[in-house]
């Protein structure tokens, strides 16, 4: 997943019409017998349009996931925690500009968030629980459950904030028809809080910005270097190997709070300070091999990041949306049976580029099962 949740504002008067006349905005009372009241609104596809007038001067707000936008546009589908490409972002913007005629230059970047979801094989409650700093001193706040009912940490800082939540939760919600559960999906995600930071740290002031493939990659490059910052514990209970010492010495350690008191009397002195606490704390974790589970899920996350910005993403895609408009059945067939189907049965052409291997055809459907596409 790339892009999800985002606000955006529009100003630009032309931009403001063509809008209007693309959306049947409905304002706040309009089926009383009064005038109606600004702020006008409609829904599309998981998103929000909501149009305002301040000083006679009309502006509209986006709210919403892009994700779901996508699956809901393509695939019919209200749900955003399956994979989100780099490629399927880019379809995605390019629809929700012609859907609404603006151009993506002037669909200015608010506050969006930026992240990934991935499955490591163990529960995200039991990961979650064990996390207990980023950046060596900032700790979680007190919101523990995500809205979805699934268990949360968030770390906040003044210009954005690192979320960590069970997606899994979600999915279970919102099963429907063919809408398949996703067990252990850990959602992992940057929310940059306002415009100057999108610009400062993130060089994004429009959804145009999104295009670029640099300027994606180093957005990933940031979640993965606020992941490094995460301190994620194997168990807040020392094991067996443990002497008496360390583990009361251990047991402090992962009080929360515990490095960011002014008043502990270990923390005086040249050698003493807080953060030769704290790293003392991690070389301990790494001597007992107790940050494992962080080091398998930086590589996972590591991997995901890759999958995600692969250029092979296109072919399959394209594949996968040809597939799901013929809803063709291919389940039980062998390879050459499935691609004389798709070729001939069904009128499905493959482009010269995308008729690369024949793998390619059966990654598409699996991912189109994975995500209860089909």
């Amino acid at each position: 997943m790339a892009l999800d949740f985002m606000k955006i504002k529009v100003t630009d008067e032309p931009d403001i019409s063509q809008i209007k006349e693309a959306l049947n905005f409905r304002p706040e009372g309009y089926l009383e017998p009064v005038e109606p009241r600004y702020p006008f609104e409609v829904e599309k596809h998981g998103l929000t349009f909501k149009l305002y007038l301040k000083d006679n001067i009309e502006y509209i707000y986006i709210t919403g996931s892009l994700h779901h936008f996508y699956n809901s546009f393509n695939y019919y589908k209200e749900q955003n925690y399956d994979d989100f490409t780099y490629t399927q972002m880019k379809v995605a913007l390019y629809q929700l500009s012609d859907l609404i005629n603006c151009t993506l230059r002037n669909m200015k970047v608010v506050t969006f968030e930026f992240g990934i979801n991935i499955r490591s094989g163990i529960k995200p409650r039991y990961l979650i629980n064990n996390m207990l700093y980023l950046n060596g001193k900032v700790v979680p706040t007190k919101e523990h459950y995500h809205k979805n009912g699934g268990i949360q940490k968030i770390f906040l800082t003044d210009s954005y904030c690192v979320k960590i939540y069970d997606k899994s939760a979600e999915s279970a919600l919102n099963k429907n028809g063919r809408l398949n559960t996703i067990e252990d999906l850990l959602r992992i995600e940057i929310i940059f809080k306002d415009s100057a930071y999108c610009q400062n740290y993130g060089d994004i002031y429009s959804l145009a910005d999104f295009m670029s493939f640099e300027k994606v990659s180093n957005l990933y490059k940031h979640l993965i270097d606020h992941w490094n910052k995460i301190l994620l514990v194997n168990s807040l209970k020392p094991d067996s190997t443990f002497l008496n010492e360390e583990k009361i010495q251990f047991n402090q350690w992962c009080v929360i709070d515990y490095f960011n008191d002014p008043n502990k009397v270990h923390f005086m002195g040249e050698n003493r300070k807080r953060i030769y606490q704290y790293n003392k704390f991690v070389t301990f974790l790494d001597k007992k091999n107790y940050r494992s589970d962080y080091h398998d899920l930086t590589n996972i996350i590591e991997a995901k990041c890759k999958y995600l910005l692969h250029p092979d993403n296109e072919i399959i895609e394209s594949i996968m949306k040809k597939i799901f408009d013929k809803e063709i059945a291919t389940e039980s067939l062998p390879k050459r049976e499935i691609y004389e189907k798709l070729s001939e049965t069904f009128g499905f052409v493959l482009t010269e580029s995308e008729v690369v291997d024949i793998s390619l055809i059966f990654e598409a459907i699996t991912r189109l099962k994975d995500s209860g596409h089909i």
